[in-house]
């Protein structure tokens, strides 16, 4: 009993039972059972493991400072700065999945209802960290576009932006997270977004001197067949564009004083439109990359792709063992039929050989012992 007079066996049917306790003793004593009556259990025995973890947590999430989200798009330096890897661990790849794990599973909207906002920002900037990071080639081209994608970040809608004198559109501010919200199909969602920018792209350079050209793959819905997405990304990852450029001439060929000058300014032109083509290609190309690389329904393809491979390697590892299970069984077999051979041919003939051979061994035995005996008498 403790200091209540209450025996080890009661204490535990309170701590479990806690009512039908003091229902069986309250009959017991003839006092009408109120559940109302009841004493707080964890007043009693104080919390749960569970309300103290929860508790716990509260806590830390109110202790820990709220993420400083750099503005997109983010250089790698600040990528890495919001990741929180330090200097010596930046060249890890380990090192950078493991904290992008860690992060997204902290940041998750799911795990954050209470600050829902915060958490879907700061989730969609942790997976353009991520990606920026994980790929060195991306990694140096965002480096190296930086200025020219914050110069295009400023606004636009699509297909808008700063437009040249020839039809081309300011692409620079699209490649972001903040280009589209989230990978539905509603207007502001992933492929909505973007397909309002190649749509005016390709309207670009049909409305430029390619009147018959047919239009360009969509980029579709979020439940289109592969075969579509596919022929998409085949187009315009092949990208060329056949506007004339003539927005970016060097020198008016008019005012040349005779032909030789005017030769030579075309020459320049012809430089500089180029140029131009080849930045435009190089735009639009990286934009689908770029598109591509986030494109939910490439990652289920090549996921798809994955294990149609490892359970086609599965299959042949399975065949090729069953052949090898044949043909040791085939030469097992063949031992044995060699060895029962042997028995029945070869061992009958062997047996006479040695019986034979005996025979003439006791034959000789019985002359040596003749001819000792005449040599005696």
């Amino acid at each position: 009993r403790d200091h209540t007079g209450s025996t080890h066996a009661q204490r535990a049917a309170m701590s479990l039972g806690g009512g039908a306790y003091f229902e069986e003793r309250n009959a017991k004593e003839g006092v009408p059972y109120d559940a109302a009556s009841l004493p707080d259990m964890s007043a009693v025995f104080g919390p749960s493991k569970a309300e103290k973890e929860a508790q716990a947590e509260e806590e830390k999430k109110k202790e820990e400072p709220l993420p400083k989200v750099p503005p997109l798009p983010m250089t790698v330096d600040a990528a890495y700065e919001f990741l929180g890897i330090a200097p010596p661990d930046r060249g890890s790849l380990e090192k950078l999945k493991m904290r992008f794990r860690k992060m997204s599973l902290k940041w998750h909207p799911d795990k954050n209802q209470d600050q829902i906002e915060l958490a879907t920002e700061t989730f969609k900037q942790i997976q353009s960290a991520y990606a920026v990071l994980s790929d060195k080639h991306e990694r140096a081209w965002y480096d190296d576009h930086r200025e020219a994608i914050l110069r295009g970040a400023g606004g636009g809608s699509a297909g808008g932006g700063d437009e040249d004198d020839d039809g081309g559109f300011d692409l620079w501010a699209y490649f972001s997270s903040s280009a589209y919200s989230g990978f539905g199909d509603d207007e502001r969602g992933f492929y909505a977004a973007y397909s309002r920018v190649f749509e005016a792209v390709d309207k670009a350079e049909r409305d430029s001197g390619a009147k018959g050209k047919p239009p360009a793959p969509e980029l579709g819905r979020s439940d289109a067949a592969w075969s579509e997405v596919r022929g998409f990304y085949a187009h315009w990852e092949a990208f060329s564009t056949g506007r004339s450029m003539a927005h970016v001439d060097l020198y008016d060929t008019r005012e040349a004083p005779n032909r030789q000058v005017r030769r030579a300014m075309e020459k320049e032109n012809d430089k500089a439109r180029a140029a131009a083509r080849k930045k435009a290609n190089e735009c639009v190309r990286a934009l689908a990359a770029y598109v591509k690389k986030r494109d939910p329904r490439v990652a289920e393809n090549q996921a798809r792709i994955g294990r149609e491979r490892s359970e086609a390697a599965a299959r042949a590892e399975s065949e090729r063992r069953q052949r090898q299970a044949e043909h040791d069984l085939a030469r097992t077999q063949e031992r044995k039929e060699r060895a029962a051979a042997w028995d029945t041919e070869e061992g009958a003939e062997l047996d006479r050989l040695l019986e034979g051979y005996s025979d003439e061994e006791e034959d000789k035995g019985r002359r040596r012992k003749g001819k000792k005996g005449k040599k005696g008498k």
